[in-house]
Parts: C-alpha cells; sequence; structure tokens
C-alpha cells in the first residue's frame, strides 16, 4: 500500500473541536487504522466490516475515537508526546500510521482486509446512533424480528437510536409507539422523531422519566404486524468510590515495588472507567492513592490471592474505606503465560493489576466488571466489548484493548448496575 497523504485534518481535536474533515481524507485513514492490527492501536479486528466516512466536515464518532486510541497507545508507549484527537497532514500521526502499515506489509506479509460479503437478508431493526449510550443489538428473545435492548439513566438522561427499514420494509412505512414493558413498566419516558440526515433511516431520541423498569419502542408494519422492536431498561444511578494502592514488600535490602506506575496517571483509569460505566449508570469516583506494604516477601511473581489475604488482615479497607481497592503488583502470577495483567482474585471489593498494563486504564474497568460479577461469556460479538475474553490468553490479558470507546452491551450493564447496592 502506498504512502497516504492527507489534504486537511481528520478528526475532534481534543474529542470536541472539529476539523476540516473532508470524506476522502476520512476514507484514507479508515483505510489505514483497519490494515493495522489492534496490538499496534489499529482496527483490523473490530473493523472486519468497514465502517463509513462521514460527509464532509463531519468525522463519526467511531472515527474519531479511533484515532484518540491509536495515538493514547502509542503516547503510552513513548513516540508520541501529545493526544488530541487529530490526523494532521504531514504530522506525526499520519506518518506512524503509513509505518506501521509498511511494517506490517512488506516485513509481515500482510495483505489488506478483502472486501465484505454481501450482506444477507436483512429486517427492519433499531441500530444505535453511536457509540457509548449502552446499546445492544443482540435480541433478548430471537423469535421477536429486530428486536434490540437499550439501557437509559434515569432522570431525563438521552440516549439517540434509528431505526433502519429493511429489505421488505421501508422504515418511513412503519408505525412508531412506545410503551411500558415487563413487571414494573418505567413511567415518563418520552422519544422524539429527529431530522434524518440518511433518508432510509429514522432517528429517535429516548428520554428518560422519573422512575426506573422497562418500556419498549416498537415498529409495527401496516397490517399491524411487528416489524423491529426496542426493548429499554431504565436503570437507577449507582456509584462506586475506589482506591488505588501501589505495592511493596519487606524482603530483603530494598524489597520489591511496583515501580513502574505513576500516581499522576491513576486519576485517568477513573475517567476511563466512568465514561464507560456511566453507559450502565453507574459512576466511578477516585477516592486516593496510598502505599501498601507486604509483610514478608511477596516474590518476583506475586500470589494475588495472598497480597488480597494480607490486604484483610492488615485492615486496609476499613483504615482507607472504599468500594472498591485496587492493588498494582509488579508481576501476577501465572507463570506459564505470563499475560495476565488483571486479576480480580474473590467476587468483591479487591482487585490486583499488574504494574505494567497496557494500556492501564482499560483492564481496570475489565476488572471492574469481575468485581461486580460479570464474566467473560457475559460478553458476545464484538471484539472491542468490555467483558470479551481475550484469545491470546484464557485469562484477563494484553490482548484486550479498551478505551473510552469501549462498548458496554446494554443487558451487561443491567446487570452490574443490579450488582451495586
Amino acid at each position: 500500500m502506498p504512502d497516504v497523504t492527507l489534504e486537511g485534518p481528520v478528526g475532534l481535536r481534543f474529542r470536541t473541536e472539529n476539523v476540516r474533515n473532508l470524506e476522502r481524507d476520512q476514507d484514507k485513514i479508515i483505510d489505514l487504522l483497519r490494515f493495522i492490527p489492534g496490538e499496534d492501536g489499529g482496527k483490523r479486528e473490530a473493523w472486519m466490516t468497514r465502517p463509513n466516512a462521514g460527509p464532509d466536515n463531519m468525522c463519526p464518532r467511531e472515527l474519531a475515537d479511533a484515532i484518540w486510541d491509536f495515538q493514547s497507545l502509542w503516547k503510552f508507549r513513548g513516540l508520541f508526546q501529545v493526544v488530541d484527537g487529530v490526523a494532521d497532514p504531514g504530522r506525526t500521526t499520519i506518518a506512524h500510521l503509513n509505518r506501521l502499515v509498511s511494517d506490517w506489509e512488506k516485513r509481515k506479509g500482510l495483505k489488506p482486509l478483502p472486501s465484505p460479503p454481501p450482506a444477507p437478508s436483512a429486517r427492519a431493526r433499531f441500530t444505535a446512533l453511536d457509540r457509548l449510550q449502552g446499546f445492544d443489538p443482540t435480541p433478548l428473545n430471537p423469535s421477536v424480528p429486530g428486536e434490540a435492548f437499550q439501557a437509559l439513566p434515569v432522570g431525563s438522561k438521552t440516549a439517540t437510536v434509528r431505526l433502519v427499514g429493511g429489505d421488505s420494509e421501508t422504515a418511513a412505512n412503519l408505525d412508531v409507539t412506545l410503551s411500558g414493558f415487563g413487571s414494573r413498566p418505567a413511567t415518563g419516558v418520552v422519544f422524539t422523531e429527529l431530522t434524518a440526515r440518511d433518508k432510509p433511516t429514522r432517528p429517535f431520541r429516548l428520554r428518560s422519566g422519573a422512575t426506573t423498569g422497562g418500556a419498549v419502542l416498537t415498529a409495527s408494519n401496516p397490517d399491524g404486524s411487528v416489524a423491529g422492536r426496542l426493548q429499554i431498561a431504565v436503570l437507577p444511578r449507582k456509584s462506586l468510590s475506589v482506591r488505588f494502592y501501589i505495592l511493596s514488600d519487606t524482603s530483603g535490602e530494598l524489597g520489591h515495588r511496583a515501580k513502574a506506575i505513576s500516581r499522576a496517571e491513576i486519576p485517568e483509569f477513573v475517567r476511563v472507567a466512568d465514561r464507560i460505566w456511566s453507559q450502565a449508570n453507574i459512576g466511578v469516583t477516585y477516592a486516593g492513592t496510598h502505599d501498601f506494604v507486604f509483610k514478608g516477601d511477596a516474590g518476583d511473581v506475586v500470589d494475588a490471592h495472598q497480597v488480597v489475604l494480607q490486604f484483610g488482615d492488615q485492615k486496609q479497607a476499613e483504615k482507607t474505606p472504599a468500594d472498591r481497592h485496587v492493588i498494582f503488583v509488579w508481576e501476577l502470577s501465572d507463570k506459564a503465560k505470563k499475560k495476565v495483567r488483571g486479576e480480580t482474585p474473590f467476587k468483591g471489593p479487591v482487585i490486583c493489576l499488574h504494574h505494567i498494563l497496557h494500556p492501564p486504564s482499560s483492564i481496570f474497568a475489565h476488572e471492574l466488571g469481575h468485581s461486580l460479577q460479570l464474566e467473560h461469556k457475559h460478553a458476545r460479538g464484538d471484539p472491542e466489548n468490555l467483558m470479551i475474553r481475550s484469545s491470546v490468553s484464557p485469562r484477563c490479558s494484553t490482548g484486550i484493548r479498551f478505551f473510552l470507546s469501549t462498548p458496554l452491551e446494554a443487558r451487561i450493564g443491567r446487570n452490574a448496575n443490579r450488582a451495586v447496592p
């Protein structure tokens, strides 16, 4: 693939400021990211189906997040100095994208992804208009055509979805209604149809009311049959406070210490986790960072269970109260693979994290899910899903990558919300 040049910048500067975003430039960045494997910050595994570029002057959130994620990875690796979310002509981001494509192509024999196969016959369905809104396309009831699921925080909070027509149904001809659902219907939920830029689709803004419970948005054919259905769970507000600890022990003259993590980095862990878990109306707050001294020799490879037991014996949680306690160690056990980056030894409040996590904030968000009684098996499909199991190791490993763009399936969010007191 020849080196790519841009006519103008692509992305959202510092996640908010629009730039030129020519559609043809967006296509170039998408193709570069789609070529590069995830281990180098690309989207090869995640974008087997190629995402569409936006029109001129409008960068889709998925592409903006992908640029931000790519820059975040290479800043963590020490190559980039600044993460601003934009690929500028002739600057570091586009140059490194070109360099990685060339490296993977020439030295490692990687080929561009083939064009996706023709899509199967489609039914009318509701889809997410943007990521990070608690949407789940997997049907709760496979017998219901076009069913999806949406988590929505209580208290006048919004999410935007769109109704897409199928091969035999036109979205404009479908009648859309909202009603209560389940044993405890939510009251006050409303929906508003928005003006569509893409005429074959119909966007809707959902707004929650003052009560939790269930609702359902139904798209019906002229004959009254169901064409698509969106189940809505209005979730109560929950919160989790988190304290962090940097482990050391008293072995030898100097002992061991988790040195590769900086205290200044830790609030970013909370910001990322809070953004992801906000999809389930769970707020994650920072309660402080402390030293934790293991009395004795914790070993070159740390047994997380022993650390947790001593954490309890020292009554550390009583001294520094929080809903969750996260301990950075120097290397977690699993000597055979040495791929483990995070471990939640017991379902509960204590999490151990490897001190050279990559990316560090992401594995914390994943392990937080385990502490809320979620297993890898809860996740399906999307290779960037928060609770997906890595193909590299049967445990939580460096093969998993989560950033601000990590989707949280709605049912996962509902289950986790229920697990928080």
